[in-house]
């Protein structure tokens, strides 16, 4: 078994850090075009998942004792 050791100031760059990968997948990606879906749904679909991710991610740092603020 591994163990992985993150300090917990890293837990805030790594939810900035997945914050800033989301909004340039809905500025950037031509998913929405290859999907057929508009600009609209794309940022909305993208906004959800980062939101959902976020929140279990962050329940899971808590269970692990950081803090997740700045």
């Amino acid at each position: 078994m591994k163990a992985i050791i993150i300090e917990e100031v890293r837990f805030v760059e790594i939810l900035e850090s997945l914050k800033y990968e989301s909004e340039r997948m809905v500025h950037s990606s031509n998913a929405p075009e290859r999907l057929g879906v508009s600009k609209q749904v794309w940022s909305v679909a993208v906004h959800e998942v980062h939101s959902n991710f976020h929140y279990h991610l962050v329940r899971w740092m808590q269970g692990h004792g950081a803090s997740c603020t700045r």
